[in-house]
């Protein structure tokens, strides 16, 4: 088992083992790591165990199975990249839980714990967001993801002595980040890191190669690159068998429907970032990434502790402008709180100006697949960056984000 600390809380979500420095760390029924945010003094490098509300393997069917591969990806001592595509069949039992932590097991083989010594990876970012069916994958990382890509984590990782256990089909700590409510459809996670000093270990996966009833290039894929930077990389990657944990908090939801300007694609599973503030104010109270339905329907759920009062809630996606919608909230929600966005805000700059006609030009003649290829500018979503495009931009000149 990973070795654990005791620790003495000292308020909510606060726990500290030093009178001098205090630390934020996020916990779990299974052993969790620290992660480095934005209002973290100190990097906590230790674990500990409290309870939350659950995790679900993915896939499902390999929870006491091994997948009978490996794959040097996640715990690589080198810098990679890696996208794992999930198919929406594979997620039935977490679509409205908020994913808030990722963990992988050893290669059964493995007869010891890892790492020998604690380690450190001076970066260690997880994206998630809206994926393609696996099937339709490429190597190009962008194009993998269909909405607007979350950064739930970012900056240096610890993991402890022993973290991993060799025991089969034992997860090892679980890497907590910031929430990321899945609403349902395909689900990208793309995780881009360094690497660190000392022995790297293999991770129990699927490989490339399986196919039939193992469900790889269908209910699940991966991509991948020895370059935490890279554009693009190999199709050919294992699917490195994970644990998510999920909270599910006391929340009240918000609802109604989003008219995305001038936008011919589909809108099923399209991103769009929603931002709450108290009325008047710009500061976030609470903020989540949603998805809409292929007639733009969408449900924001915030949490029902909020104070009763008058809020402005922000509805924001590429290539769109941000707009606002006036609520009120008194511990029930509320509904029929519409948006219809503008288009051909190319460079998210809050303006359609002379840049987002640049880009488009730029990228012009451009289809889906092509690298390069973006749907930031396909304003329309066609699937071709085009005349079309270009006319978009114009006809919105001048107009900015509320």
């Amino acid at each position: 088992m990973p070795p654990t600390l005791t620790l003495s809380s000292v308020g909510s979500g606060l726990l500290t083992t030093n009178p001098v420095l205090s630390f934020e760390i996020w916990v779990s029924s299974d052993t969790v790591l620290g992660m480095k945010r934005a209002s973290l003094v100190v990097l906590v490098a230790h674990a500990t165990c409290i309870a939350q509300a659950g995790t679900q393997v993915v896939p499902p069917a390999h929870e006491f199975a091994s997948g009978g591969a490996t794959f040097l990806g996640p715990l690589a001592n080198a810098p990679r990249t890696y996208q794992l595509l999930i198919h929406e069949s594979q997620l039935t039992n977490i679509v409205g839980k908020t994913l808030d932590g990722i963990t992988f097991r050893l290669v059964t083989s493995a007869t010891a714990a890892f790492p020998l010594s604690d380690i450190t990876f001076d970066d260690y970012t997880i994206t998630l967001g809206p994926g393609v069916d696996p099937v339709l994958r490429t190597g190009v990382f962008a194009t993998n993801f269909t909405g607007l890509p979350v950064q739930v984590r970012t900056g240096p990782l610890t993991i402890p002595a022993g973290s991993y256990p060799p025991d089969d089909h034992e997860f090892g700590a679980i890497i907590p980040f910031s929430g990321y409510t899945y609403a349902g459809g395909h689900l990208a996670v793309e995780i881009r890191k360094s690497g660190f000093s000392g022995t790297s270990a293999s991770v129990d996966a699927i490989s490339s190669l399986s196919g039939g009833p193992l469900g790889y290039g269908t209910n699940f894929a991966a991509s991948w690159s020895a370059d935490s930077l890279a554009s693009s990389g190999s199709t050919l990657a294992s699917f490195s068998i994970l644990k998510f944990s999920y909270e599910e908090p006391a929340t009240m939801p918000i609802s109604g429907t989003i008219i995305f300007g001038d936008y011919i694609g589909s809108l099923n599973g399209k991103a769009v970032q929603m931002t709450l503030a108290n009325a008047g104010e710009t500061a976030s109270v609470f903020s989540g990434v949603i998805t809409v339905t292929a007639s733009g329907a969408y449900v924001f759920s915030v949490p029902i502790g909020l104070p009763a009062g008058n809020y402005d809630l922000y509805a924001n996606a590429t290539p769109f402008l941000k707009r606002k919608a006036s609520i009120q909230l008194a511990g029930v929600g509320a509904t029929n709180v519409d948006y219809q966005l503008p288009n051909g805000d190319c460079d998210d700059s809050g303006e359609v100006d002379a840049a987002d006609i640049d880009a488009v030009l730029a990228a012009f003649g451009l289809t889906d697949p092509d690298p390069g290829y973006s749907l930031s500018t396909d304003v329309d979503g066609s699937q071709e960056v085009d005349a079309a495009d270009i006319d978009i931009v114009i006809a919105n000149f001048g107009d900015t984000d509320e």
